[in-house]
């Protein structure tokens, strides 16, 4: 399954293949992350759909470009086979390991986007940062590792609200296991800061809002 695209005639054809093999090189450290083949396969689709340089990046746009069926897109992103705490911890010791630095700093912040619908994990009418005003919307909290030119986000969790957490029947209509409980964020916070630190992450200052 070969990528393409027009506005990558742009390059030449050794600046193709670099980036491609270089791409293929950094996908391969977290193969162990699942025994899926398939999963793997798309996985490289989906990552090259992100960074290539047509607008839309949406399952039916990549799958396109890829030359792949649209809902075999879709499958990789609602039914993958992955271990996801596999993957954080991943991520986490490369950054350790190659980005380490004196003026590292960890960042916690908040995200909500827009959601519709009433099934969708922790979803809720609230304020949202992203339209300035209330909206149906789900929240996130997100753990950022930035070091000189470097940044990156290096953990992130959805977040339950209260309601959510006190309606189980809601919960389980939504697909939520009876484990996942409403914690306040700040205790998320604190979580992905153990987890990160636990990995070998270090952070000189430590910000959040």
């Amino acid at each position: 399954m070969e990528f393409t695209h027009t506005e990558n005639a742009k390059m030449n054809s050794t600046d193709s293949i670099n980036i491609r093999t270089d791409l293929t090189r950094w996908l391969r450290r977290f193969e162990a992350c699942t025994t899926d083949q398939n999963a793997r396969n798309y996985f490289r689709i989906y990552i090259t759909g992100l960074i290539s340089q047509f607008p839309r990046k949406n399952c039916e746009a990549i799958a396109l470009q890829a030359s792949v069926p649209v809902r075999s897109v879709q499958w990789f992103l609602t039914r993958q086979n992955w271990d996801h705490q596999k993957m954080r911890n991943k991520i986490q010791k490369i950054v350790a390991k190659e980005h380490p630095g004196k003026h590292s700093i960890g960042i916690i912040d908040e995200t909500r986007f827009i959601k519709k619908g009433t099934k969708t994990f922790g979803v809720q009418r609230q304020y949202c940062g992203t339209r300035g005003k209330k909206e149906n919307c789900i929240g996130t909290v997100h753990l950022a590792y930035t070091v000189d030119n470097f940044h990156t986000l290096i953990d992130q969790d959805l977040f339950l609200p209260e309601a959510w957490d006190q309606d189980r029947d809601h919960c389980r209509a939504a697909g939520v296991p009876d484990d996942v409980v409403y914690r306040p964020k700040w205790q998320i916070a604190l979580e992905q800061y153990d987890r990160a630190t636990k990995n070998g992450i270090v952070f000189e200052w430590y910000s959040c809002p």
